[in-house]
């Protein structure tokens, strides 16, 4: 792109400054997702790990629940990650938040606050590679009006903030490869450890690094000396950090390690999952599952972009055969591209659990929109001179993009069921559309709003942690709401279903004892779905 080379640090720094203001203004309108209670107990198991080993002095100040909490080591998710985690609980103790929305809220608002990092790197690479800020803005763009990443970024502090972790990481990893002092070695390996301390997967950013880097020595691009010095500190840095910020690690750095990664690679988790009208076993995917949801959750233009830039990308890579690049622009296109590919194929051909969509798969989100910016890039290259075509282009581009505001807009806090034209209709017997649990926050506020009784009965009828959902509540209406278990014999007034993992999905079931008393829909979608008892009219004593 022939666009002038300067960069308004003004414009720049609005547009950050209006989408996290942007943030701060909606992030408490979003419920509490199925993960984030264990994500908080795991960083408050690892805080008391350190407390009670480390710095006993502070135990007298560890409540009563801390301390019937199970030791690290005796924990069943001990093996995550929390670089993220468990500072955010530190922070959430030190503050002194005490009831459970408010801390749940303040959560949220960390986890945003973090995705702005990554919001940040995209920026970074783009302009990097692009040297302009048009390009970089409008991959920014690109990456904050995807839908389902824009609502994740509220509550979902495992996926969301390793995708920002890796965006960041792919960011500090081009700054090393293009000038390998010692500075950038430190910084990029306490960012690539950073990315493994939240997942383990992070450890990819680490094989790519050093398996360009060699690379580049093979085609001596880099001297051996630079080569060993770069090299060496990289290592040793990413190393010492990963060990310092993952507790679980200390007792054995190694075998821990080795212990976490294992596990990585067959995950636990075995359960029925609604693909394509079919309910499948989590682990026995069929090799389309991620396309597919990569597919039908991303807007079509990026799809379309995204398309071009791995053709351009590939083309490219023909080209050059055993070169595989010619300068530097090219040796980023490769990694963008490999980065994104190489999981996905990674997932098909080990057969990985995935459930929930493709959230496990979020990471490969940068990459996707770093190579669809490359189709971007490409196609107004070969359109610029012709104004019609590039005009009508543009037009399409910013009506899409308008089309994702508004969507997004309409459906809020929804955003994370958004599915595009690729899907069809009736969702809900298709796919899992709110497999978080976000729409019963709304349903229990409704509920709360037109029934006066000072305790209220509901029952799930599918799973979704209508429990944990309570949290959001202030104490005052969380007092009045009775969560019956699903198979409870008990008749209760109120019956909420948002289809997960439900067979039976006709709500005329229902019908007999019950009548619908509020539906949640996205795009003219069934997404939740609460059913009130029916009156029950006494029979009059005629004696």
């Amino acid at each position: 792109m022939h666009i002038k080379n300067y960069n308004p640090a003004w414009l720049v720094a609005c547009f950050l400054f209006l989408y996290m203001l942007l943030g701060l203004f909606v992030y408490k309108d979003y419920g509490i997702s199925w993960d984030e209670v264990t994500s908080r107990t795991n960083g408050q198991i690892n805080i008391n790990h350190i407390v009670n080993n480390y710095i006993p002095s502070l135990s007298a100040g560890v409540s009563e629940h801390a301390k019937l909490l199970p030791d690290l080591h005796d924990w069943k998710d001990k093996d995550y990650g929390v670089a993220f985690e468990a500072p955010v609980f530190a922070l959430e103790y030190l503050i002194g938040i005490k009831d459970n929305r408010d801390r749940y809220l303040f959560r949220h608002l960390m986890t945003f606050l973090f995705s702005l990092l990554g919001v940040l790197a995209i920026y970074g690479i783009v302009k990097k590679r692009y040297g302009n800020y048009s390009t970089a803005l409008l991959a920014t763009l690109l990456y904050i009006l995807s839908p389902r990443i824009f609502a994740e970024s509220f509550y979902n502090s495992k996926d969301i903030v390793f995708m920002a972790s890796f965006a960041m990481a792919i960011y500090t990893m081009l700054c090393f490869l293009s000038k390998p002092g010692a500075f950038i070695a430190i910084a990029h390996g306490f960012v690539t450890a950073l990315a493994i301390d939240i997942r383990i997967m992070g450890i990819i950013i680490f094989c790519a690094t050093l398996g360009v880097f060699t690379v580049q020595l093979v085609k001596k691009d880099i001297l051996v000396q630079q080569y060993l010095t770069a090299t060496t500190i990289y290592i040793l840095t990413a190393c010492a950090f990963v060990i310092a910020m993952f507790p679980f690690l200390w007792a054995d750095p190694l075998g821990n390690f080795i212990f976490a990664l294992d596990n990585m690679t067959k995950f636990r988790w075995d359960s029925d999952i609604l693909y394509m009208g079919e309910f499948i076993r989590s682990t026995n995917l069929p090799w389309h599952y991620a396309p597919v949801w990569i597919l039908i959750t991303t807007p079509p233009i990026y799809i379309f972009l995204l398309a071009t830039g791995i053709s351009v990308t590939i083309h490219q890579l023909v080209k050059r055969k055993l070169g595989l690049w010619e300068n530097r622009d090219e040796m980023q296109d490769l990694i963008f591209l490999s980065l994104l590919a190489g999981p996905v194929l990674a997932v098909i051909v080990l057969n990985s659990v995935l459930y929930d969509g493709w959230r496990q798969l979020y990471f490969i989100y940068p990459p996707l929109i770093l190579v669809a910016t490359r189709g971007f890039v490409y196609l107004h290259s070969r359109i610029r001179h012709h104004k019609n075509i590039k005009n009508l282009a543009m037009t399409v581009l910013c009506l899409s993009l308008l089309y994702n505001v508004f969507w997004m807009w309409s459906a809020h806090p929804l955003q994370n069921v958004y599915f595009n034209f690729l899907v069809g209709n009736d969702w809900k017997n298709k796919f899992e559309m709110d497999y978080w649990g976000l729409g019963n926050k709304d349903a229990l506020e409704y509920i709360l709003k037109y029934d006066d009784d000072p305790f209220i009965t509901i029952r799930p009828e599918s799973n979704t942690p209508l429990q944990t959902s309570l949290h959001i509540l202030r104490p005052k209406e969380r007092a009045r709401i009775v969560i019956l278990n699903s198979d409870s014999e008990s008749m209760p007034k109120y019956i909420l279903t948002n289809y997960r993992q439900v067979w039976n999905r006709d709500d005329e079931k229902y019908t007999s004892k019950y009548n619908l008393f509020y539906q949640k829909k996205v795009s003219g979608e069934v997404i939740l779905s609460v059913f009130k008892r029916k009156t029950i009219t006494p029979v009059p004593n005629t004696e």
